[in-house]
């Protein structure tokens, strides 16, 4: 659906998590950062239908979209949006995006396209740390972590050059992986870490064999880059307000710099 030949950079930006305030900063920002970058893909926590300002989230984004000049703002989706509500979008099952405004989609998982000759892979979803505060149905969803069927899928599908995930993956940066080894000030129950464990390794042996030459992954709100031996690059990109929150990456060269 999305094969965009003639663009050189594109946006990439983590958790927003309905935050209007932040909203407001990042998408003229963004622009700012690449004034001729035509799409914005964000990793997830975009907080899609989960909340009572969801809609009036999803319609500010696509006004600050058009008034910028952002042609497509493209959601790999995070644990805390709506998965019982995109689930039921006609399409969502056959691998087709779900459009919910003028210029926002939602990716579904292992969905695959190109942009400025670079292929991209999105793989929404992640374990929620915080399951213990939230409601089955309303905001919390057994389906935040996908299937058997959906990782396979994904994988059979062979190599592409970006993968863009809501999880993060294991080894790929020191600030990440103190988080997930527990040393966090959440206090997250022994379960949620167990929880979260699983779908980190299922979620790195997909990466693994995708084998992309960039990760970009939002979820544990850590601003941090890692570099592997094999070239492999991780970007993890942090939460609303905060720095590391956005980026731009040239579609030449793979090259990222944080905005």
């Amino acid at each position: 659906m999305f094969h965009l030949d003639d663009e050189t950079h594109v946006l990439i930006a983590g958790d927003w998590h309905s935050n209007l305030s932040w909203l407001l900063n990042v998408i003229p920002r963004a622009r700012s950062a690449s004034p001729t970058a035509r799409t914005l893909l964000q990793l997830g926590d975009f907080n899609i239908g989960a909340g009572r300002h969801a809609k009036a989230f999803v319609n500010m984004a696509d006004s600050l979209c058009r008034g910028q000049g952002i042609e497509r703002l493209l959601i790999t989706p995070g644990n805390h949006d709506h998965w019982g509500r995109l689930e039921n979008i006609e399409g969502w099952h056959e691998g087709r995006p779900a459009q919910i405004s003028e210029r926002i989609w939602v990716l579904p998982r292992g969905y695959r396209f190109a942009i400025g000759g670079r292929t991209f892979m999105s793989f929404g979803g992640a374990a929620s740390l915080d399951r213990h505060d939230r409601v089955e149905g309303e905001t919390w969803w057994p389906s935040e972590v996908g299937s058997d069927l959906e990782f396979s899928s994904a994988a059979a599908a062979g190599r592409a050059d970006v993968m863009l995930t809501h999880e993060a993956v294991d080894g790929a940066t020191s600030a990440t992986d103190s988080i997930t080894a527990g040393h966090n000030p959440y206090h997250w129950p022994g379960d949620r870490l167990e929880a979260s464990a699983e779908s980190r390794r299922r979620t790195t042996h997909l990466w693994n064999v995708v084998h992309p030459a960039i990760l970009f992954h939002g979820h544990l709100h850590a601003g941090a880059t890692g570099a592997l031996n094999d070239g492999r690059r991780v970007y993890s990109l942090d939460m609303d307000a905060r720095r590391g929150n956005l980026g731009v990456l040239d579609l030449e060269t793979l090259s990222w710099v944080w905005h």
